[in-house]
């Protein structure tokens, strides 16, 4: 039986880049059947603004109906009361905790720059989740959630691609020197996922890290 893979071509650029994708698809042989839906901010402008979600319920069935998605870029209004992000609902509507970005340069197109690395980054928890409250009119608080199994769960995916791909390095990006509850949490199950693994662990704090991803790529090649 074929495969469904719904395609949302989403908002600005969107539609052009899925479009391009979905060549490159023709090109391939790519035998799944494709289902074309729409999501985003331009569809709820055109429907009136009255949907609570960028996602209407046709294109949510057609979701729970398919096998995979793929999705071009949304837009996401920045003002109170607008619906939460495309990309936010699908990940906590299908748990998808992995957020799974690999880099890697090729020699024809950069022969100077050689880099290979993978980011994993959860998507189910911390501030992305955009739990918030108004405390008065002056306040308001973002709840930034970490648990143990949403931690774990994401370094064994972490470790899963590592041994797939044979990659002998893990860096855990933190910010625990301040965040100390919610960034332990997640460092200890970090720790406790890689041990006997023979993969080299180490831990870099976020904005050393924003930093050496500029100066120093080249040191994250296979982790």
């Amino acid at each position: 039986m074929s495969k469904k893979a719904a395609v949302m071509k989403g908002d600005g650029i969107g539609p052009e880049v899925v479009d391009s994708m979905l060549k490159v698809l023709k090109e391939c042989n790519f035998q799944s059947e494709l289902i074309l839906c729409e999501a985003g901010s331009e569809q709820w402008d055109k429907n009136g603004r009255k949907d609570a979600s960028y996602i209407p319920d046709t294109t949510m069935r057609i979701l729970e109906e398919s096998d995979c998605c793929f999705k071009g870029p949304t837009t996401t209004i920045p003002v109170p009361g607008a619906p939460r992000s495309v990309a936010v609902t699908l990940r906590q509507k299908f748990d998808l905790y992995a957020n799974i970005r690999p880099t890697k340069t090729y020699d024809r197109l950069t022969p100077d720059r050689k880099l290979d690395c993978v980011c994993f980054r959860e998507a189910t928890e911390g501030l992305y989740t955009g739990v918030e409250a108004k405390i008065t009119d002056d306040a308001a608080i973002a709840i930034r959630k970490i648990t143990r199994q949403g931690s774990r769960r994401l370094v064994d995916s972490a470790v899963d691609w590592a041994n797939k791909f044979n990659m002998k390095k893990m860096v855990a990006i933190t910010k625990r020197n301040i965040l100390k509850q919610t960034d332990g949490i997640f460092w200890d199950e970090t720790q406790k996922a890689v041990e006997g693994t023979g993969i080299e662990l180490s831990e870099i704090y976020i904005d050393n890290m924003a930093q050496q991803m500029v100066i120093a790529t080249e040191q994250f090649n296979g982790s």
